[in-house]
């Protein structure tokens, strides 16, 4: 049996009863009701997610009740994501406006991290629900937790360590998906790619690559109306990389989501959170900078129509294109 076991009612029964310790103030398990994640909107087949409710009675012999949220794989992803849920909380995400979840443990013969449950509307609910002033709101509220988080640098966090190995088979990966996708155009697809490869060795410092989220995009982050808090989730591919990666991703997603639900090109509202970012982190731009963005935006388009719905994205050739001819 896999990590699918978390999923299990007796298993986890047990689990929770050996492990209820781990629950602060809870003293004695009572009861367990699991809910796993509708397989829909996972991903990644090989990861097992649930929302734990659990009544324990605390050391004053109360009855309590508390709403966990489970992940669970058989790679390191999940422990990684308990450190930097840990280092964040030490280091001021643990109150104020900027936050993350409570880590609960780790747990390694499960495959299973265990953070308290945090409610609130994604940013991609925020942009399905609600009018263009309320969404816009939220997007500077989502860059200043980014800035927020960025400028708490470096963490301790072994497991988030780069390396150029496993960064470039997944995007070797990426490749083979839009050589699938797009057969007649491999010429273009080997000529960019290769060039990306050359420009991302000629660009980046790894002396100065500090911690990342790595999939800062809107179904990532969430906001709670009482108390006010915007909460970052979800730090499986967080690595110690560059900083503009985050950023432009971000956009990057939030453009393609904004086309997808509205039908509008935000251009120029990227534009301008890509400035306000830079001067909140004291960045000037340069030409680096615009190089290091361009080459970052084209590696989250790959990856968004490497393995999205062709029908659900546009054509990225037009993207491919436009780097190819790009003096850099």
């Amino acid at each position: 049996m896999g990590t699918e076991k978390v999923l299990d009612q007796n298993i986890m029964e047990e689990f929770f009863q050996a492990n209820i310790g781990s629950i602060p103030a809870a003293k004695k398990f009572i009861s367990l009701k699991i809910f796993p994640h509708d397989p829909v909107f996972i991903l990644d087949k090989k990861v097992n997610l649930a929302e734990y409710k659990l009544a324990y009675l605390d050391s004053y012999g109360e009855e309590k009740s508390i709403s966990l949220r489970g992940s669970a794989d058989n790679s390191n992803k999940r422990l990684k994501h308990y450190h930097v849920l840990k280092s964040l909380r030490s280091n001021g995400f643990d109150v104020g406006q900027n936050i993350v979840a409570e880590p609960i443990g780790y747990y390694k013969d499960f495959g299973l991290l265990l953070y308290k449950n945090v409610s609130g509307q994604s940013l991609y609910d925020k942009f399905k629900w609600t009018n263009k002033e309320e969404w816009t709101k939220k997007i500077w509220e989502a860059i200043d937790w980014l800035v927020d988080f960025h400028a708490k640098k470096p963490f301790n966090i072994p497991e988030a360590k780069f390396n150029w190995d496993e960064e470039r088979q997944k995007f070797y990966k990426l490749k083979k998906g839009l050589l699938i996708r797009y057969p007649l155009s491999k010429a273009l697809i080997e000529q960019v790619t290769k060039r990306m490869v050359e420009d991302e060795n000629r660009l980046l410092d790894p002396k100065k690559f500090h911690l990342v989220h790595g999939d800062y995009q809107p179904h990532n982050i969430l906001f709670s109306d009482y108390p006010p808090h915007t909460i970052a989730i979800d730090f499986n591919d967080s690595m110690f990389y560059d900083e503009l990666y985050d950023i432009s991703y971000f956009v990057a997603q939030i453009r393609i989501m904004l086309k997808i639900l509205h039908n509008v090109d935000e251009r120029g509202l990227g534009d301008k959170i890509i400035e306000y970012y830079l001067i909140k982190r004291n960045i000037k731009p340069s030409t680096n900078v615009s190089n290091k963005i361009s080459l970052f935006r084209l590696k989250t388009l790959m990856h968004i129509k490497a393995v999205t719905e062709e029908k659900r994205v546009r054509d990225i050739l037009p993207d491919l294109e436009a780097y190819a001819i790009k003096a850099i």
